[in-house]
């Protein structure tokens, strides 16, 4: 399918763009380092770094999903170098001309990846000496077939849902989901024992939409959190932090009852973050699953 990307391909063609305008006589000459993810403990002076923020499924048609994937891309400068601060205009400025140039970001065949894109705005920080170019980019996405329960059952208790979420999603651990160390149906601060990368499988909210026809439809919405160490920060962590994100998701997604206790369930928005964690920062994906399910007054 034309203009089919992942969150963490976009970043990866989104950083070589830039890396090019980083010679001489380019746009960007000066920066130093062009990364993705959380700066490590040591780095070069001017840098540009890429963070994911969001992802949202904006609409389906059949198979295709059309999807809004939202980046930062921060550049920080050297508040001691005079030189630095007054470029910090012109490397935010550049780093808008040239997204904007490429509107495609065309695969190694050629193939467009992207079919539009546009900007949130340029804020800077005083503080950091730095600045924020937040960008959204539209894509495609083929959603995998459908696994579908031949009976729905009424009455389903949220943590019958929320417990046949994770047992789906366990029994692919030594499968597609092999790169996560531990899958757990509770909340991440309630585990003692705590091994990464990390999936946890939790029940958010409840309501309820009133039927005429007899019967209450319970909206149900569950928080698939994955966790890993942000380490080294170097870009190989938010690289693999991402590869995880696919194959999960494709499980959520090809799950459309959960074994018969919705009638009907979707990803709708995926959001990325980082958190504290004892000693250690960690990357965080938080993808939302609305759930519907059946109840009789």
């Amino acid at each position: 399918m034309a203009y089919e990307t992942n969150m963490g391909d976009l970043i990866g063609r989104v950083k070589t763009l830039l890396q090019s305008k980083t010679v001489t006589g380019q746009s960007l000459y000066g920066v130093r380092q062009v990364k993705r993810g959380i700066l490590p403990q040591r780095f070069q002076l001017p840098i540009i770094t890429i963070i994911p923020v969001r992802e949202e499924i904006i609409k389906q048609q059949g198979s295709c999903a059309y999807v809004s994937r939202s980046l930062s891309v921060f550049v920080f400068v050297d508040s001691r170098k005079k030189s630095d601060t007054i470029n910090l205009q012109k490397y935010a400025d550049a780093v808008v001309e040239i997204l904007r140039a490429d509107r495609a970001l065309n695969d190694g065949n050629g193939n467009p990846t992207v079919y539009d894109m546009e900007f949130g705005g340029i804020e800077y920080d005083d503080e950091r000496v730095g600045a924020e170019i937040t960008v959204n980019y539209y894509s495609q996405e083929t959603l995998p077939s459908r696994n579908l329960a031949t009976t729905i059952a009424d009455n389903p208790r949220i943590d019958a849902i929320a417990s046949n979420i994770h047992t789906t999603l366990n029994n692919l651990k030594a499968s597609t989901l092999s790169g996560f160390s531990q899958i757990l149906l509770e909340n991440w601060g309630n585990v003692a024992n705590r091994l990464l990368p990390a999936l946890t499988v939790e029940a958010d909210r409840e309501e309820i939409d009133d039927r005429s026809s007899g019967r209450d439809q319970i909206s149900t919405r569950f928080s698939i959190q994955m966790m890993s160490k942000v380490a080294s920060a170097s870009d190989n962590t938010l690289t693999s932090h991402l590869a995880l994100l696919e194959p999960l998701k494709d499980a959520l997604q090809a799950e459309a009852n959960w074994s018969g206790t919705c009638t009907d369930s979707r990803v709708s928005d995926i959001s990325f973050s980082s958190m504290a964690d004892e000693n250690d920062l960690l990357y965080r994906t938080t993808i939302t699953l609305d759930a519907e399910s059946r109840h009789s007054k």
